[in-house]
């Protein structure tokens, strides 16, 4: 979840590489998990920044936490 209001094709791509100079972003924390994967990606072009709050608060109540246990 991020507004990235310019640059965003850079910063899709820098979330996509698996090696990093500096951990920044919370996805940086996230994906410095070898368990955890970006399997998608959304955007919508013209969004207001402030719309990103609102849409996380959305997001919040759903389930989207999906854990693949391997055996």
């Amino acid at each position: 979840m991020g507004s990235a209001q310019k640059g965003l094709a850079n910063r899709v791509a820098r979330h996509l590489r698996k090696e990093k100079e500096k951990i920044f972003w919370h996805i940086d924390y996230l994906l410095s998990d070898e368990r955890v994967e970006i399997i998608d990606i959304h955007w919508r072009e013209g969004a207001r920044k402030d719309e990103e709050c609102d849409m996380a608060h959305s997001l919040s109540s759903l389930p989207l936490w999906i854990i693949q246990q391997s055996n």
